[in-house]
């Protein structure tokens, strides 16, 4: 792919991972960007529109968790159990998944990969989750399957 970030020559906001493998990252001044990667394109932003495909990304996660917590446009926190319990429930499978640490995950993981999908089909972006008992774990968790 072609490595892109958004933002200007002072600073840039995001930039996708094609970008970040050159070592681009948000918050850092655009000059210096093309510096580590001579390739990449900078993009000015529209607020206007990030909080448009915010708002369909946090519909998708408003599904599985209406009490989602969110921080920022494009990062929130869900509690997986309820709809874990619920799915279990419908097909007459056990309630006893918090004492199967493997089941746990694996539900858990069909459906944060069902999230990324419909976001990718509601909004043509990509999406990355983790899976742990805190978000300060499951944020590394998310950077670390990035």
């Amino acid at each position: 792919g072609i490595p892109f970030a958004v933002g200007g020559m002072s600073m840039l906001s995001t930039s996708n991972y094609e970008a970040r493998k050159y070592g681009v990252r948000a918050a850092m001044p655009g000059y210096l960007a093309k510096k580590l990667c001579p390739s990449l394109v900078i993009v000015h932003g529209s607020y206007k529109r990030y909080e448009e495909e915010s708002d369909d990304f946090k519909s998708v996660v408003r599904e599985v968790d209406p009490n989602f917590q969110s921080w920022g446009l494009d990062e929130t926190s869900i509690n997986l159990l309820p709809q874990i319990l619920l799915n279990r429930a419908k097909r007459g499978a056990s309630l006893d998944v918090l004492y199967n640490l493997p089941e746990f995950l694996e539900e858990g993981s069909n459906i944060v990969a069902d999230i990324r999908a419909k976001i990718k089909a509601k909004t043509s972006l990509t999406a990355s989750g983790g899976i742990a008992v805190s978000r300060s774990i499951a944020k590394i968790m998310s950077n670390r399957n990035k």
